[in-house]
C-alpha cells in the first residue's frame, strides 16, 4: 500500500503543479492580450505588424491590398448603381408626363366627340 500511496501522491503533486501552472498562465495571457490591445489602439497597423512574424507581415500586407481593391470595386459598383437609379428616375418622370398627356388628349377628344 505504501508503494501505491507514494505513486498516488506523486500523481497528485504533478496534477497540482499542472493546475498551478495553468492558473498562473491565465493572468499572463490576459496581461499580454491587454498590452497588445493597448499598443494596437495607439497605432493599429504598426502594432500588429510588430507582433507578427515576417511571413505573416507579408500576408497582412497582401490582405490590406485586397481590401483596398475590394473597397475600390465596391465604390465603382455603388457609383454605377447610383447612375442607373438616376437614369431610371429621369425616365420615370418623362414616361409619367407622356402618360398624363395621352390621357388628357384622350379625355379632350372624348368630350369634343360627345358635343357633336
Amino acid at each position: 500500500r505504501s508503494g501505491s500511496g507514494s505513486d498516488g501522491n506523486a500523481m497528485g503533486e504533478t496534477s497540482d503543479r499542472r493546475h498551478l501552472g495553468q492558473e498562473l498562465a491565465i493572468p499572463r495571457r490576459r496581461d499580454a492580450m491587454r498590452a497588445a490591445a493597448n499598443v494596437a489602439t495607439a497605432a493599429p497597423g504598426r502594432a500588429l505588424a510588430a507582433l507578427l512574424e515576417p511571413g505573416a507581415q507579408a500576408k497582412l500586407a497582401r490582405n490590406r491590398q485586397k481590401l483596398a481593391r475590394a473597397h475600390e470595386d465596391a465604390s465603382g459598383q455603388r457609383d454605377t448603381c447610383d447612375a442607373e437609379l438616376q437614369s431610371f428616375d429621369e425616365r420615370r418622370t418623362v414616361q409619367s408626363r407622356a402618360v398624363l398627356h395621352a390621357l388628357l388628349r384622350t379625355y379632350v377628344r372624348l368630350i369634343a366627340d360627345w358635343g357633336r
